[in-house]
């Protein structure tokens, strides 16, 4: 039956960790929600087998850190929430991500952006987005 789920919810459960095949199973999930939590680093397979990933919401959590390969299979990835954090490295290619529509990363110690390309984008495009995340946050 899980196998099915195309969002799930773990939003304000105080969850510290996370180990890296916790969503293995979950093929199908198109929305993971973890806001709100005690998050303090995410395994880089956390997201490996969700490929139909579309969002996923981070913010709020105690992030220092997003790791290169987080996000390496999820080429349907078009809105990443990451704001609230304690974000100090980021190694992210996001230009890599093609659907990529949504970046909030506002309040975190490297950096204070958030870009909406389909409505407003602070730095008027993804690309300076990456531009900047790549020199505040490498």
């Amino acid at each position: 039956i899980l196998k099915n789920l195309q969002w799930i919810s773990l939003f304000g459960n105080k969850i510290e960790d996370l180990e890296g095949d916790t969503f293995a199973d979950l093929t199908k999930v198109v929305k993971i929600l973890l806001a709100s939590n005690q998050l303090k680093n995410l395994h880089h397979d956390l997201f490996k087998n969700n490929v139909k990933l579309e969002e996923v919401w981070l913010q709020d959590n105690q992030l220092e850190v997003l790791s290169r390969q987080i996000f390496r299979n999820n080429f349907e990835l078009k809105t990443v929430y990451a704001a609230g954090n304690k974000l100090k490295k980021i190694n992210i290619n996001f230009l890599s991500l093609p659907n990529l529509r949504i970046i909030d990363l506002t309040g975190n110690i490297c950096i204070n952006e958030w870009c909406d390309v389909t409505d407003f984008c602070a730095t008027s495009s993804i690309q300076q987005m990456q531009s900047k995340i790549t020199t505040k946050c490498s």
